[in-house]
């Protein structure tokens, strides 16, 4: 009841907590999303954003996008409700910290959709699903960019598996939160990811970067 509560407060007060881009991204590893969205012009597919938080980043980049005229889908995948028990569990064997668990919780498509609609990111489409399960058909075509930000070992790796094959020669995935020292685990996934398949990732501003080669 107190989760329903903090989000019906966030919907009613969205106007003002959220009059601004409500960016979660560090400065340096938004920079580096947006050269990725600038260098994929012309790559065929779909961007997407996968672990939203409440939606700025993914409003801020589509308005930038327009700008500069680039009109390629954009679509929000999240379980608008928070980490995934299971998957948080294995995380804090991995070396997070159970203090961490619920960040995330008071959130829905509601909340998504009025923000991104304030700042005009009306035809951004949103995707309730946890990446570790979501099946190949909810999946676009093709895939020209992903920022996969759903900070945990375990969706990262899935996330990886699942998109890798749907992404475009010339696509780019940026894998947030990859340090040693944050605690989140998503580093570990992928790497994992990486020894599994050899397929390599750079790391620059925290951020593991795969690129697939044209041709």
């Amino acid at each position: 009841m107190i989760t329903y509560l903090k989000i019906a407060i966030k919907i009613a007060l969205a106007p003002i907590l959220y009059r601004h881009f409500p960016i979660g991204l560090r400065p340096a590893r938004l920079h580096l999303w947006l050269d990725s969205l600038r260098d994929t012009r012309g790559v065929p597919g779909t961007i997407m954003e996968v672990g939203v938080a409440v939606g700025g980043t993914a409003a801020f980049c589509w308005n930038y996008l327009r700008y500069v005229g680039d009109d390629r889908q954009y679509v929000c995948v999240d379980t608008f409700g928070g980490f995934v028990a299971e998957q948080f569990e294995k995380d804090v064997e991995l070396g997070n910290s159970w203090d961490r668990a619920n960040i995330f919780r008071a959130n829905s498509e509601g909340l998504v959709r009025k923000i991104l609609d304030m700042h005009g990111a009306t035809d951004v489409g949103i995707v309730k699903a946890d990446i570790s399960k979501m099946p190949m058909s909810q999946m676009p075509a093709a895939v020209s960019a992903c920022l996969l930000d759903v900070d945990l070992a375990v969706p990262i790796y899935d996330g990886l598996k699942l998109l890798w094959p749907c992404l475009s020669s010339g696509g780019v995935i940026l894998v947030d939160d990859c340090t040693e020292t944050s605690g989140w685990q998503a580093l570990k996934g992928v790497q994992k990811f990486s020894a599994e398949t050899g397929i390599e990732y750079q790391l620059m501003t925290g951020m593991a970067i795969f690129k697939k080669q044209k041709g």
